[in-house]
């Protein structure tokens, strides 16, 4: 008489289709909590992203002001507001951005542009091919005899560049490039002394 031998140690060790769909249901459940941190992470990223943009901006500004007695460019606050077709802040700007390109390279855009658009704006700069407001008012005089700086008297205070879209959510935030340099994330300029 032969005897069969039970193969229970193969059964053991397979999956039931049960437990597979429970593995998955979990896999599922995961991803599902996951998502809006992996969100809020690409956000911030963005964020920051456009704010270290702004400070590159900021730095050419400032590389521009020195070389122009202090005074600030005059620029439309964006392109296609031009009414006197003035040279936009971007080609005012471009030549102490684009630092070993060529003149071919920094008239087409190639490595300046980029500096120009905020990571998270799909809106504004295929149209304008920038992605922040410029402060005109600044325009060809030094910040002291700026309306802004007579009511603040603190450079802090007075924006050179901002967002020119509501790109990062929530109550209208914004990132403000400020005369002093510095760039901060505000719902709206800080208007208290």
């Amino acid at each position: 008489m032969t005897r069969f031998k039970s193969n229970s140690s193969a059964r053991a060790s397979a999956f039931t289709l049960v437990e597979l769909l429970i593995v998955i249901g979990i896999i599922a459940l995961l991803i599902g909590i996951a998502m809006p941190a992996f969100a809020a992470v690409q956000r911030e990223s963005r964020k920051t992203a456009c704010k270290s943009n702004l400070r590159q901006l900021g730095l050419a500004v400032r590389l521009y002001t020195d070389q122009n007695k202090n005074k600030y460019p005059r620029s439309p606050a964006l392109p296609s507001v031009n009414p006197y077709n003035l040279p936009t802040v971007m080609e005012r700007l471009s030549s102490f951005i684009a630092v070993g390109l060529s003149p071919q390279q920094v008239q087409s855009g190639q490595g300046v542009m980029v500096i120009f658009r905020c990571t998270a704006d799909d809106v504004v700069f295929p149209v304008e091919k920038t992605s922040y407001f410029y402060y005109n008012e600044l325009g060809e005089r030094p910040i002291r005899d700026t309306f802004l700086f007579q009511v603040y008297k603190d450079i802090s205070r007075v924006p050179v560049l901002w967002d020119a879209d509501n790109y990062h959510g929530g109550n209208l935030p914004f990132n403000w490039l400020m005369a002093d340099g510095s760039v901060d994330h505000w719902t709206a300029p800080q208007t208290s002394p």
